[in-house]
């Protein structure tokens, strides 16, 4: 189990408190979370490598004593799709080249784990029917986080985290992965419920707070917009497909990677690509224009 994430300004490390009623290794657990917390990761990201820092100390109580065969095995064993396995090789890379590094052990049992390689992802745009009636059924405050994914490309976590001063005039300022930060023009279809979410929560610092009276000084869980945003989309769209969607009218309108690469926040245009789907009639047309 896990201490409560707190989303605030004061949030504090998450650390691995208990797994199957044994105690998690925590100072071991904590002191590599301090070290990671230098570089200024994501907070998803510093989840997620407690997360799998705790499903391994199941496994293994004495994380320090694990061998290289375990952590093969350990990979093998679990029935876990290809990105899956590979964010967990990541996490147990990055812990244990940590641990040889400052002297906690003697070799790095995580240095001979073989590439976990996954197929390029393909576009999944939200399909426009989708998208309208997420809108219809969406209250104000849903819609708002409907329109921030769809019409400025947001991710759940990014829309979780948006602070009522990053709505500047006519542009949001994201700041996304890796502290990363882009300026999105606001689409005329967000602006007004826009800014209508923040005239209704008045004095407080998060365009969405924490609905929970006690917490209002908070905003609300990316894990809550996701769960919002798939819901009214409904089958199998997430919030993601209606990034893929903003990414897929982006490029649509402009035949402008770069600009959709900006927008989106990516380091490269090829992921940017992934992102954006090419219509069967687009193909046609452009083949029908070699000469």
């Amino acid at each position: 189990m896990y201490k409560d994430w707190k989303d605030s300004q004061t949030e504090k490390k998450i650390i691995p408190m208990r797994v199957s009623g044994d105690k998690v290794p925590i100072k071991i657990v904590r002191q590599y979370v301090q070290w990671f917390e230098t570089g200024q990761p994501a907070k998803g990201t510093l989840k997620v490598r407690a997360s799998h820092l705790s499903l391994l100390a199941g496994k293994f109580p004495d994380l320090l004593a694990v061998t290289a065969e375990d952590l093969q095995q350990y990979l093998s064993d679990n029935d876990w799709a290809a990105q899956t396995r590979k964010s967990h090789r990541s996490t147990l890379r990055s812990f244990y080249g940590w641990a040889y590094r400052y002297e906690h052990i003697e070799r790095d049992p995580s240095a001979d784990l073989r590439p976990i390689r996954i197929a390029q992802g393909k576009p999944r745009p939200a399909p426009e029917a989708r998208v309208a009636e997420a809108i219809a059924k969406a209250n104000p405050t849903e819609l708002v986080m409907v329109l921030l994914a769809a019409y400025a490309g947001l991710r759940r976590n990014e829309i979780a985290t948006l602070r009522q001063a990053d709505v500047e005039g006519k542009r949001l300022r994201v700041t996304g992965k890796g502290n990363k930060t882009r300026l999105i023009p606001i689409h005329p279809r967000l602006a007004a419920p826009l800014a209508q979410q923040i005239w209704e929560n008045d004095g407080s610092l998060w365009v969405f707070p924490s609905p929970v009276p006690y917490l209002r000084r908070q905003h609300v869980s990316a894990d809550h917009v996701s769960k919002t945003l798939k819901r009214l989309l409904g089958g199998e769209h997430t919030a993601h497909t209606l990034r893929h969607r903003f990414a897929t009218r982006a490029y649509e309108g402009s035949k402008d990677i770069r600009a959709v690469q900006e927008l989106l926040g990516h380091s490269s245009p090829a992921t940017t690509a992934i992102y954006t789907l090419v219509d069967d009639d687009e193909l046609t047309s452009t083949v029908g224009m070699i000469a």
